[in-house]
């Protein structure tokens, strides 16, 4: 193996790394944030929440609820492949 090639690995090793940090903050996260802009688009009003689909689709996010973390032999194969379900 080149030297190349070990520093390629080691670059899609930390950006794995980095990816399942998001992925781990995204579903901590959300479901507050969710939550929050939910009350700032109906301002409390709970006859609004009626909108319910609509507003699900205005507040949605990048990464799917159900997107998996890297698993360590994952982490461990050349290449990235990006995760979705």
């Amino acid at each position: 193996m080149s030297f190349a090639e070990e520093d390629q690995r080691d670059f899609t090793r930390s950006i794995k790394r980095w990816l399942n940090m998001v992925i781990s903050e995204t579903k901590t996260v959300y479901p507050s944030f969710k939550q929050v802009i939910k009350e700032i688009f109906t301002d409390g009003d709970s006859s609004l929440m009626g909108e319910e689909t609509e507003l699900e689709y205005e507040i949605g996010r990048k990464i799917n609820e159900n997107t998996p973390l890297y698993t360590a032999e994952e982490m461990d194969m050349p290449g990235l492949h990006l995760k979705a379900p």
